[in-house]
């Protein structure tokens, strides 16, 4: 990239199958990751690996999500920015594939919380075999609706899986890095706090933020 500077993992997902039994039908997912590397441009990853069909996603956006009402799916006013697929408001993930959506400007400095939002238009039954993950951490389900501009999405449900949605990546300085955490479901923060961000990849990024040293995200 220009001036030196390269995209680099700050949060992400391994997509596995969805725990239980799930489906959407015109429904919003509003998932709310945690940063650790920030940056001023990003992309967010979407996957259907374990889709047994294409997945058509019909309007995707990310935003700041709103600390000041915490445990809640709202967003800062303005900072909720369209994501686009090759230029198109909407796109379509074969079978056992992932998008990865075009740059979007948002300034999202070290450790934010974000809302990715995205609206499935279509009937996504359990036997679809929808990507999800486990999370420990609440996420948004609305009433059926294209709520993804919403900065205070309705919320029909809560779910503490990371449905679809599997990466966010920054544009960061040529010396950033990357670290990839691989483990069991400790890694994922089984049996930490909810909402806390207590996994221990959480607390890595963390430390590496604090330090102050070569930039590094923690994936």
């Amino acid at each position: 990239m220009q001036n030196g500077r390269h995209w680099v993992g700050s949060w992400a997902a391994a997509p596995a199958p969805a725990e239980g039994v799930v489906g959407f039908n015109n429904h919003t997912l509003r998932m709310m990751p945690r940063l650790s590397l920030g940056g001023d441009t990003l992309r967010v990853r979407i996957s259907n690996a374990y889709g047994a069909r294409p997945l058509v996603i019909g309007a995707a956006r990310i935003g700041i999500r709103d600390t000041s009402s915490p445990g809640g799916p709202g967003i800062v006013p303005g900072s909720n920015k369209k994501l686009t697929f090759g230029g198109n408001d909407s796109g379509v993930i074969a079978a056992g594939a992932l998008i990865v959506s075009d740059p979007v400007q948002l300034n999202a400095p070290p450790l934010a919380d974000l809302a990715v939002s995205i609206y499935l238009p279509g009937e996504v039954l359990a036997n679809f075999a929808i990507t999800g993950r486990y999370a420990r951490q609440t996420n948004y389900i609305s009433p059926a609706g294209n709520f993804a501009d919403a900065t205070v999405m309705p919320v029909g449900n809560l779910t503490d899986q990371w449905f679809f949605v599997s990466g966010v990546d920054v544009v960061a300085p040529d010396n950033a890095g990357g670290v990839v955490a691989l483990g069991d479901s400790l890694t994922d923060g089984n049996i930490s706090t909810i909402d806390a961000f207590c996994r221990w990849p959480d607390q890595l990024a963390r430390r590496l933020t604090e330090r102050r040293g070569r930039p590094m995200g923690v994936m």
